[in-house]
C-alpha cells in the first residue's frame, strides 16, 4: 500500500481556503444579512432555506426542477426538491456542518432565483 498517495490532492491552497470559508456555519446576523439579499419568497426556518415556486403547467414545473438539479450538480450542493403540479418547493441546508446554513446555501439560492 502506498502511504504517500493522497485521496484528494491539493493543487491550489487558495481554492481550499475558499471551500472552507463557504463551509462555516453562519451566525444569526449573517443569515439575516444574506436572507435580505434574496427575494421575499425565501424563508428561513432555523437551519434551512425554504422557497416555493409556482408555474402554470406541469411541463414548466418539471423543466425548472431539472434546471435546479443541473445547477446543484454543477455547484456540488444538493437541495431537497419537492415537485407537485405547478409547484416546486426547494429546501436548502448544508449537511456537512450539521444541517446549518452556510454561504454555500445562499449562493445556491441566489443561482436558483436567476433561473426562475
Amino acid at each position: 500500500m502506498d502511504n504517500n498517495r493522497c485521496l484528494h490532492p491539493v493543487q491550489n491552497p487558495y481554492r481550499i481556503h475558499l471551500q472552507l470559508k463557504t463551509m462555516l456555519a453562519l451566525s444569526d446576523k449573517e443569515v439575516a444579512e444574506n436572507l435580505s439579499k434574496l427575494s421575499e419568497n425565501w424563508k428561513c426556518d432555523r437551519k434551512k432555506l425554504l422557497c416555493q415556486f409556482t408555474f402554470t403547467n406541469y411541463n414548466s414545473t418539471i423543466d425548472f426542477a431539472n434546471k435546479v438539479a443541473q445547477l446543484a450538480i454543477k455547484q456540488n450542493h444538493h437541495p431537497s426538491i419537492q415537485i407537485d403540479y405547478g409547484e416546486v418547493k426547494i429546501t436548502i441546508t448544508t449537511h456537512d456542518v450539521g444541517n446549518q446554513l452556510t454561504q454555500k446555501d445562499f449562493e445556491l439560492a441566489n443561482a436558483i432565483e436567476k433561473i426562475y
